[in-house]
């Protein structure tokens, strides 16, 4: 099975997996790829990369995964995204704040992230 969200992986491991689907094995979607051989071209620009609190990359470590897949030119953001969770819902004075102080960081960066809401919430927000 292949999953993309660190949350999901984790709750398939607890929900003892291998006994629901015997002979299946769980891989995250950025190291299936990297398995796979399948890259992106390096951007001039570089990346800026953020990897979530639950993180899906279990094979290694992300920042190495990540610039498998994207080139040497890679930055690691150590900011929060704002949208874990319920970051958002419960906080969203400071979710916004974390998301402003994000899009001033990847300006000159394109993104990459491997939580679908971290991508969301900077193209949703505004820097403030």
């Amino acid at each position: 099975m292949v999953v993309s969200c660190g949350t999901c992986y984790d709750q398939l491991l607890d929900y003892r997996f291998e006994d629901i689907f015997p002979g299946c094995r769980i891989v995250d979607i950025h190291e299936y790829l990297l398995a796979k051989g399948i890259t992106l071209p390096a951007h001039a620009a570089g990346y800026l990369y953020h990897d979530p609190c639950h993180s899906p990359m279990k094979l290694q470590g992300p920042m190495k995964t990540v610039k498998a897949l994207l080139g040497p030119n890679v930055l690691k953001n150590e900011r929060c995204c704002g949208e874990g969770g319920t970051l958002g819902v419960t906080r969203p004075t400071s979710a916004r704040r974390s998301v402003s102080a994000r899009k001033r960081n990847c300006a000159r960066t394109s993104r990459a992230a491997s939580f679908a809401g971290s991508g969301r919430a900077v193209r949703r927000r505004r820097p403030t």
